[in-house]
């Protein structure tokens, strides 16, 4: 009888564990978003504006439009304005100018015209952005892991000595990057590597569990060891905080990611130089 008793208040717990709580959460200024990652590949230097948007938003941030978007190189004071898209809009693009991406010096990021409350006030934002040392990545290779089923990455390459290096990995297959989302950014800082040669180091992972038809045979896969700065390395590592999953009783509640840009705007102006290796996928052997 007891123990019949202890089944039923255990279910009946259970059942009401199941009621629906509607969180009414208070709502932040809307603020400037900047999304301006840079890079010494990049055809077009691209710079996207959107304005900040509810915890639980179903539809997409509203864009930008109407700004006025330059890139400034601070020792020559050379100007590039950046023109939005007239399809895409809150997209800002440039043709690319990667002699002003010289290492060591500083890229300034500079976006005026920004009416967010549409009273005629007009808001000017502003970032810097240290241009890092490409670092040559001598060889990749792809190597299956059948237990985890996953395509293991494996880097190497000779980690500057004497220099606080910190790192992104990517990959891409035919073009078109497979690490996409923010829970795959890979990065590192120097702990792991400390001036030392990066024999064979597994440094990013692909899943394979889907028959491993993620890759087949003569796709090209590029493996991309991307240098970043200090900064944009914490704006990932923050990132990465506040997506993972936590016991509720001991994470606090989500927050904005720091970033970069000025006049309490959301978002990052960052620099990277990217070092690839391509791979030709053979499943006879990338596949053992």
């Amino acid at each position: 009888m007891v123990r019949s008793l202890l089944l039923l208040l255990l279910l009946g717990g259970m059942t009401r564990c199941t009621e629906i709580i509607e969180l009414d959460l208070n709502t932040d200024t809307e603020r400037l978003v900047v999304d301006a990652i840079l890079s010494n590949q990049d055809r077009f230097f691209v710079v996207k504006l959107s304005r900040s948007a509810p915890y639980f938003a179903t539809e997409a941030a509203p864009p930008v439009n109407h700004a006025h978007v330059e890139i400034i190189h601070e020792r020559t004071n050379q100007r590039l304005t950046l023109e939005e898209d007239s399809l895409l809009s809150g997209h800002y693009y440039a043709e690319a100018r990667p002699e002003i991406l010289v290492p060591g010096e500083t890229i300034h990021l500079k976006i005026s015209h920004v009416d967010l409350k549409g009273n005629g006030t007009m808001e000017t934002h502003r970032a810097s952005a240290l241009v890092p040392e490409v670092v040559p990545l001598d060889s990749a290779q792809i190597r299956y892991n059948g237990i985890r089923e996953t395509w293991q990455m494996l880097a190497f390459f000779q980690d500057p000595p004497e220099v606080e290096n910190f790192y992104q990995f990517k990959v891409v297959q035919n073009d078109y990057t497979v690490t996409r989302r923010p829970d795959d950014m890979r990065i590192s800082n120097d702990q792991l590597f400390n001036g030392n040669y990066v024999n064979g180091v597994w440094v990013h992972s692909i899943d394979a569990s889907n028959n491993q038809s993620q890759f087949s045979d003569d796709d090209r896969v590029a493996l991309q060891l991307i240098s970043i700065t200090e900064s944009y390395y914490d704006f990932i590592y923050a990132i990465h905080q506040e997506i993972s999953t936590g016991a509720p009783l001991f994470t606090g509640p989500p927050a904005n990611v720091p970033g970069n840009i000025s006049g309490h705007a959301l978002g990052i102006f960052a620099i990277t130089a990217i070092s690839e290796f391509e791979i030709i996928f053979d499943s006879e052997i990338h596949n053992q």
